[in-house]
């Protein structure tokens, strides 16, 4: 199978692109409008064409890839802030929604902080899932922590994975055939998931649950507990690193529960993969600008962990190709 090729929105310093190139995925092109990261972009992605504001970008000039990956600004939904979420000026779901439209990749990969999900009262997540469902596209996703993975921090992250709902919309994607989506909006079946979803989550005060376990809704109520007034619990994370509780999908099934553990030994017994600085002498002290690096680490997703998700995408699809034959 060739490698499959991707286009990187809000790289920042290419933490979803390392992961994914050490997964065996080629980084054909990244978007990051800070100047300081575009930089470290260039240092470790030397054959990437970057570009740079996410707002002039789109299929005049960005090139077909087969998955389309960005961490998109998280401030509008982490806890930590006042969660305007749509209302932010920071908020740029929309224009990741409009490069899907413009250049309609094989596959999506989006990533953002926990809080996404309870945002607005998990209207703005179930916006995302009706996006999505409104371009054909079915969706998975799954809080992991970095944890899961060995990490002596929890850091824990949403992601997304998503593409098309048959083999047929995905040659359609692939072709770059623009599709009707006022008729796809008329098909309840492309937006199950998403009906689904809205459906467990209007029950006031109580806890979200998946209501049909057939569909791809990958967080069970045991490792994500989200209430209607935007809190969550992540104890049984820590309590189960290694996420035997994935639901059975195309991408975080069957195979991501028997990967993930031994992924996870690799990652805790590779060389440096979870070094810590010493405690004298950090090796940032006396690094040039040493605020960018620390607020580019903070904005930046944990590579193996995307690595982790590679190699789930790319076990799909060998199983996909083996069904076929």
């Amino acid at each position: 199978m060739n490698r499959l090729t991707v286009g990187s929105l809000f790289s920042g310093i290419g933490g979803i692109d390392l992961g994914l190139k050490r997964a065996g995925f080629e980084i054909v092109w990244q978007v990051e409008i800070n100047e300081y990261r575009q930089k470290v972009l260039a240092k470790r992605f030397p054959n990437a064409v970057r570009y740079g504001d996410i707002r002039t970008v789109g299929k005049h000039n960005l090139p077909a890839v087969d998955l389309l990956v960005g961490g998109f600004p998280c401030q509008p939904h982490s806890l930590a802030g006042s969660r305007k979420a749509s209302e932010d000026e920071r908020d740029l779901w929309g224009e990741f929604y409009r490069v899907i439209c413009e250049i309609r990749p094989a596959w999506v990969l989006a990533e953002n902080v926990p809080g996404l999900l309870s945002s607005e009262d998990g209207r703005f997540f179930g916006g995302i899932l009706r996006d999505l469902a409104a371009l054909r596209y079915d969706a998975e996703w799954q809080c992991i922590p970095a944890a899961a993975l060995g990490a002596p921090h929890i850091r824990e992250r949403v992601f997304i994975v998503a593409y098309p709902t048959s083999q047929q919309d995905r040659r359609i994607q692939q072709q770059g055939v623009e599709s009707d989506i006022a008729a796809s909006n008329s098909d309840v079946s492309y937006a199950s998931s998403t009906r689904t979803w809205m459906e467990a989550h209007r029950s006031s005060g109580q806890e979200w649950q998946s209501s049909n376990t057939s569909q791809p809704t990958l967080l069970r109520q045991e490792h994500r507990a989200i209430s209607t007034k935007g809190t969550y619990s992540s104890s049984e994370n820590v309590a189960d690193p290694d996420f035997q509780g994935l639901e059975v999908g195309q991408v975080f099934g069957s195979y991501a529960r028997q990967e993930l553990p031994s992924f996870k030994r690799s990652c805790s017994t590779g060389t440096g993969q979870w070094a810590v600085e010493p405690r004298i002498l950090r090796v940032a002290d006396g690094v040039p600008s040493r605020v960018e690096r620390l607020r580019g680490l903070g904005d930046s997703v944990v590579s193996q962990v995307a690595e982790y998700i590679g190699r789930c995408i790319l076990a799909s699809l060998e199983i996909e190709s083996e069904v076929a034959v």
